[in-house]
């Protein structure tokens, strides 16, 4: 009777297919778990420019610009400083944190990028010397450009600067829209654009009662 097997030849050939089944299987997961990785990276950044987006545009709808301020003896100055890739504004809205804290539900508030990060500044009850107070606050990590447009009306088109400090503050308007637009890297290549559009409602000042 006889009896067969393998021999070693076929057991070292056999051994090296599986050896390179299991290289491929190794390299196919780990593509699919870098693809996945790179992913799941991608969608926070979205995420995170998305609630940014949404930040400044609430927070924008809710500037203004007071009509019933005194030249002669100014406590509270009400501006909009509108740059490329900075903006700064007084806006309704303030929250109290504090029980019986000195605060009105006006602030001032400023968005710039700083060390590739988009910040926000605020500072409640704003005062006669704007936008010189506040802590910087991180707002969006790893931002690389912050481009702003103010939509004239006279004009009918985007400008790239709006500023009210030298208008007559009882016939300055803000812009009645603001385009922002988010620039961030989503990897060596590839630079993502996100771009959302808030509309001012109080674009004219207004008298506010004491």
């Amino acid at each position: 009777m006889n009896q067969k097997g393998f021999s070693l030849i076929e057991v070292l050939i056999a051994a090296a297919l599986l050896a390179m089944m299991g290289g491929v299987l190794f390299t196919s997961l780990t593509s699919a778990l870098n693809v996945t990785e790179k992913a799941e990276g991608i969608s926070t950044r979205h995420h995170l420019i998305r609630q940014a987006l949404a930040r400044m545009s609430s927070e924008m709808t809710m500037a203004y610009m007071s009509a019933n301020r005194n030249p002669q003896n100014l406590v509270v100055d009400t501006q909009f400083r509108g740059d490329k890739n900075q903006v700064s504004f007084v806006a309704f809205g303030g929250l109290t944190h504090k029980q019986d804290a000195k605060e009105s539900g006006e602030r001032e508030i400023s968005y710039f990028i700083q060390d590739g990060n988009l910040m926000r500044r605020e500072k409640a009850n704003p005062g006669k010397a704007l936008w010189k107070e506040g802590k910087a606050k991180l707002v969006c990590p790893k931002v690389d450009k912050l481009a702003l447009k103010y939509w004239n009306m006279q004009t009918n088109a985007w400008d790239s600067i709006w500023k009210t400090e030298n208008q007559d503050y009882r016939t300055a308007t803000l812009p009645l829209r603001v385009q922002i637009e988010l620039s961030t890297k989503l990897n060596d290549d590839d630079i993502e654009k996100i771009t959302t559009e808030t509309q001012i409602w109080l674009d004219k000042p207004i008298f506010l009662v004491p």
